[in-house]
């Protein structure tokens, strides 16, 4: 029984380390935005929406990258150069380029970010700033 109770404990604390460690790699959509116009080539947008999604609109200078592709982290590797000091995945609710910002990181790829709230969240904003 206090096997059971250490192992409970073990995996709710290794739960809420993910949980935390997964909030600080997350942007503000208003704080990206500020990054791309201050320095627009520091920041690497990848938008890993489907392609027929990316063509009815993203954000300027975004790039296309299916996260599914087997080649998915090799793409992103070889757009991120010594000047770009941000990577920042983009979805429409900021779900799906979590996931790819996780995969990201833990195949090496450091400080991936993913926009909080994805496009949507970015629209809300620019509506209330209306």
């Amino acid at each position: 029984m206090k096997n059971i109770s250490v192992l409970v404990l073990f995996f709710c604390l290794a739960s809420s380390f993910a949980q935390a460690q997964g909030s600080a790699y997350v942007v503000e959509s208003a704080k990206l935005m500020s990054k791309v116009k201050a320095n627009p080539q520091g920041v690497l947008l990848v938008d890993v929406r489907s392609a027929v999604e990316f063509d009815k609109g993203s954000l300027p200078n975004a790039v296309q990258i299916d996260p599914t592709a087997p080649d998915f982290i090799d793409q992103v590797k070889s757009l991120k150069t010594p000047q770009i000091g941000m990577v920042v995945l983009v979805c429409l609710t900021g779900e799906k380029s979590a996931q790819a910002a996780e995969t990201l990181r833990m195949h090496g790829l450091g400080e991936v970010f993913s926009m909080n709230g994805g496009l949507m969240a970015l629209a809300r904003t620019s509506e209330a700033s209306m």
